[in-house]
């Protein structure tokens, strides 16, 4: 059976990995953003792969968000 230091420690990493996804996600995207400023024009289907990219990190942000909310005191 889980002691309330065992449920306080889960809590607190499960807030730091997910704090860490999101921090690395925002780099990700600030070097990605860096990065192609300096390349030039990207053809459509390269814009749509990053944006794709995208589109799936921030969509994984809710329901992350959501289960800790559902599950945190």
């Amino acid at each position: 059976m889980a002691t309330i230091d065992d449920i306080v420690a889960a809590v607190t990493k499960e807030t730091t990995d997910t704090g860490s996804l999101i921090a690395l996600s925002n780099s990700l995207k600030a070097a990605l953003v860096d990065a192609l400023s300096k390349v030039g024009t990207l053809t459509p289907a390269q814009q749509a792969a990053i944006d794709g990219v995208f589109d799936t990190l921030n969509a994984n942000d809710q329901p992350v968000a959501d289960a800790l909310a559902a599950n945190v005191p």
